[in-house]
């Protein structure tokens, strides 16, 4: 079957105008494909799933305990501490450094945001940064052997366990083994999704590469599986106590008979691997990408500082322990020039560059007639950067996201950082909350 490059907005309104999946000619992403199938996501999940009944139960938990407002209010909370958490290690790491300590922010914001993921999602703390401490620490203090250096931090070094947390509480998985897994997600889903099984099979390197992505794939789903499982047993034990049972996302799944329908291990496992590697592996880059733009650009840096400074003053009353300064789910929508901002970067620089869609039956796009099964790629950051609808497209400008501009120049469908249609992100709210939080926490 042909495919299809769209780069322009208009022409791509027809595959995204509709949100209601009975509506849609282009509700799938893609037809049949036999290394979607090897990877196991072909009917389970919400990414790449075909089955469309069980596409749309599964939308509804992402709804329902993704998108919603509650876990936008939770995710302010955990990211709060989180931060304060992460800035903690930075002043312990730069005590026991040798000058100046370097951060290497984008591994951080990786473990920052798979604290939040995992606490939205099943209420877990996994401690990722505190182990990313460790670990850190553990390598300063072979250096310091190396170059014969004798401290009271070698001795402490030597009692650090990545088994518990600085409170002795075990941990839940290793995450420094799980990071380095779940960023393979999306390069395997592409590698899978547009390489034949004979060049996946025998023609290296990508013998060799997929190889790697399904050994990555397979830890973290034998991970996820162990946390379902013991969530299972957590919410049975709860139940015969009469105890309470928080409604996480994870608890949603597993306690749902809607219809006399309970999801399995292995369906819930893929939704709830959906949920934490797009809250993972999308916010770093993205961030990191603003916190140099603004860099280049003093005056929106300081605009910005500015708008954060007078919204998120200390307003600590000497109850909160987490922060010396207490930012709020209400203070995010008061960040207007922020919000523009983190839209700007992601226009500029979006974390998902090309969508798929495929025409369900034969269809007009443009002046073109095309037949069922044409495969169509939304060339998103192509439509970001088309000056048909953005004027002067490359320049960084987070004054187009604000009144009066925004109403004047933003064309329908001109801007997909979260996708369109039937397949519009899920997670949007979340993400924008989790990147107001970082840069508010950050530049204050």
């Amino acid at each position: 079957n042909p495919v299809v490059v769209i780069s322009n907005a208009q022409i791509a309104g027809p595959l995204l105008n509709s949100t209601l999946v009975a509506e849609s000619k282009f509700h799938h992403r893609t037809g049949p494909r036999q290394g979607i199938n090897e990877l196991g996501i072909s009917r389970k999940g919400l990414y790449l799933n075909e089955d469309t009944e069980s596409w749309t139960r599964n939308r509804k938990f992402f709804a329902n305990g993704i998108s919603s407002v509650n876990a936008a209010k939770d995710c302010v909370t955990y990211a709060r501490k989180a931060f304060k958490e992460m800035e903690k290690s930075w002043i312990e790491i730069e005590s026991h450094s040798e000058g100046p300590a370097n951060v290497d922010l984008i591994e951080w914001i990786f473990r920052w945001t798979t604290d939040i993921i995992f606490q939205v999602t099943t209420s877990e703390n996994v401690n990722s940064i505190q182990t990313y401490k460790k670990t850190i620490l553990g390598k300063i203090n072979n250096n310091n052997e190396k170059l014969g250096i004798n401290s009271s931090f070698k001795k402490l070094t030597r009692s650090l366990s990545l088994a518990s947390t600085d409170d002795g509480s075990r941990m839940i998985i290793d995450t420094e083994i799980f990071i380095r897994n779940i960023k393979d997600f999306f390069p395997a889903v592409w590698t899978f999704l547009a390489t034949p099984k004979w060049t996946r099979d025998y023609v290296p390197p990508v013998s060799a590469m997929a190889r790697r992505f399904k050994d990555s794939l397979g830890m973290v789903n034998k991970e996820l599986t162990k946390i379902v499982k013991e969530k299972r047993e957590e919410i049975i034990i709860d139940r015969s106590r009469a105890k309470e049972v928080k409604m996480d996302f994870l608890t949603m799944m597993i306690t749902s008979e809607k219809d006399k329908v309970t999801l399995g291990d292995d369906e819930v496992r893929e939704n709830l691997l959906h949920a934490i590697a797009g809250g993972i592996n999308t916010l770093g880059n993205t961030l990191c990408f603003i916190i140099y733009t603004l860099t280049k650009h003093p005056k929106v840096k300081n605009q910005l500082m500015h708008e954060i400074s007078s919204v998120c003053k200390d307003k600590n009353d000497g109850n909160d322990s987490t922060n010396a300064y207490v930012l709020n789910y209400e203070d995010l929508a008061k960040l207007e020039y922020t919000e523009a901002v983190i839209k700007e970067a992601l226009r500029i620089l979006p974390t998902v560059p090309l969508n798929l869609r495929i025409a369900g039956e034969d269809c007009r796009i443009g002046e073109h007639q095309f037949k069922a099964g044409t495969q169509f790629i939304l060339n998103q950051q192509g439509i970001h950067l088309n000056p048909k609808h953005w004027e002067n497209p490359t320049e960084f400008d987070p004054s187009r996201f604000l009144p009066p501009n925004s109403a004047k120049h933003i064309q329908k469908h001109s801007l997909l950082h979260f996708g369109d249609g039937t397949r519009k992100c899920p997670g949007k709210l979340l993400a924008m909350t989790e990147m107001k939080c970082f840069l508010a926490l950050f530049y204050l």
